[in-house]
């Protein structure tokens, strides 16, 4: 049997991180993502959560839809999802802005910010899209996807501990970050 190219170039099976303790208990994550102020998920993320038992629900990003003030309501009604004992961690995406990733802290939410956290014995990197996509606002940029993942890539090789995780709203930035390990 031959292994296509893309399978090669990946190892078959990841190596456990110094972090990882074979006795250790699983911990289950529920993953979300551009809810885009769909408040109307807030019941089901509940229900997933509850369900699943998950321990950490991860939002990808995009819990806005154009990073604005009054879409207050909508990240603190996801926050509010989230049962309690349950850890919510964000990468906010392009469509939230600083305003709503901060209005996400103050609900409760671990922001990631381009640095190694520690939940549940995961150690999790990530940060938020550097693409800000406004309804009113022409699109910014502050970093390439490319360069994301080349400066996370550092982030999680000049950690000792070692990464369990990365979460970032943008699939775009992975070649870069796969590529150096």
């Amino acid at each position: 049997a031959s292994r296509s190219p893309a399978a090669s170039a990946f190892p078959a099976s990841p190596t456990p991180s110094p972090s990882q303790d074979a006795d250790a208990e699983p911990v289950t994550l529920l993953v979300v993502s551009d809810l885009h102020c769909n408040v109307g998920m807030a019941p089901l993320i509940t229900s997933m959560a509850e369900l699943s038992g998950a321990q950490i629900v991860l939002d990808a990003g995009d819990t806005t839809m154009n990073g604005t003030s009054v879409e207050q309501y909508c990240v603190s009604t996801f926050a509010r999802a989230i049962p309690d004992g349950v850890d919510l961690i964000t990468a906010p995406g392009n469509h939230d802005s600083a305003e709503t990733t901060a209005q996400y802290a103050r609900a409760g939410a671990t922001v990631l910010d381009g640095g190694v956290i520690e939940a549940r014995g995961l150690r999790i990197l990530g940060d938020h899209d550097p693409k800000a996509t406004r309804l009113i606002v022409e699109q910014t940029q502050d970093e390439s996807y490319a360069d994301v993942g080349a400066r996370l890539s550092q982030v999680a090789c000049d950690d000792g501990a070692g990464v369990d995780l990365v979460l970032f709203h943008n699939p775009r930035s992975a070649p870069a970050l796969l590529a150096h390990g």
